[in-house]
């Protein structure tokens, strides 16, 4: 069934079309940032954690899988797929789908925009900033400083991680809510939920993007990482544990 996913995601319409909406959006958001900073990594994270990017990117990363997935939950098309496997094998394949999905989409605008400041004659150095904000890493501080391609993908991690939580908590709601529009819409709606809890809790870090921001420009070293990468994955850990609960009861009571 995996493989199934991944065809049906990489050959559909909605993936590449996603692709172009968020590099349009993307080189329009950090369009002045390309003229006058002349670094690529702010470029991009210029373009993600501000502005129209940041929406659009919840919404269209995991928009190629979510449309096969309400599709089959419309179609109740999960009863098929279980009888052939089984229900413990068709929710793993669609966890990997899911990061296949988004890590795909986000490695593939990374790397064209990357492509893009390089056109730009953008320096891709560990600038003297940069090196700064990696004080206080201790015995990681070396290693990425001694491997740049690590910074850059620190960042494109830090990116799909503002992602999957809200993908995985739409395919619980999912399981409940038959409007596909609603759902499509949800990663963004889930994003913007915990934006307003961190302000009502009075804490900054539980909204993914500040805790992405204090990650990626590393200046709290390592509990900025701690924010930046455990949270979202812990979030995400925690959703897909509730929906292969919610998933399998609403089978056995014949919901799907």
């Amino acid at each position: 069934m995996y493989k199934v996913y991944i065809k049906n995601i990489f050959f559909s319409k909605i993936f590449w079309i996603a692709i172009s909406i968020m590099l349009l959006t993307f080189f329009a958001g950090s369009y002045q940032s390309l003229i006058i900073q002349d670094d690529a990594l702010e470029c991009y994270k210029c373009a993600v954690e501000y502005g129209p990017g940041q929406i659009v990117a919840m919404v269209l990363s995991s928009l190629p899988f979510l449309v096969i997935f309400a599709e089959e939950i419309k179609r109740r098309a999960a009863y098929y797929q279980i009888v052939r496997t089984s229900k413990r094998k068709y929710i793993f394949d669609q966890i990997m789908a899911v990061f296949t999905s988004v890590m795909g989409i986000g490695f593939i605008v990374l790397l064209v925009f990357l492509l893009i400041c390089k056109a730009y004659d953008c320096d891709f150095s560990l600038t003297e900033y940069d090196a700064q904000k990696l004080h206080g890493l201790g015995i990681f501080e070396n290693i990425v400083k001694n491997n740049i391609i690590l910074y850059y993908l620190l960042v494109y991690l830090s990116y799909v991680l503002q992602i999957l939580p809200g993908t995985f908590f739409t395919m619980i709601i999912a399981c409940f809510v038959k409007n596909k529009y609603i759902v499509f819409a949800m990663p963004w709606i889930v994003f913007r939920f915990f934006q307003i809890l961190a302000l009502v809790l009075g804490n900054q870090y539980l909204d993914w993007a500040v805790a992405s921001f204090v990650g990626t420009t590393l200046s709290e070293s390592l509990e900025g990482m701690l924010y930046c990468y455990l949270y979202p994955g812990f979030l995400c850990l925690f959703a897909i544990i509730s929906y292969s609960i919610f998933f399998k009861r609403r089978f056995v009571n014949g919901k799907f």
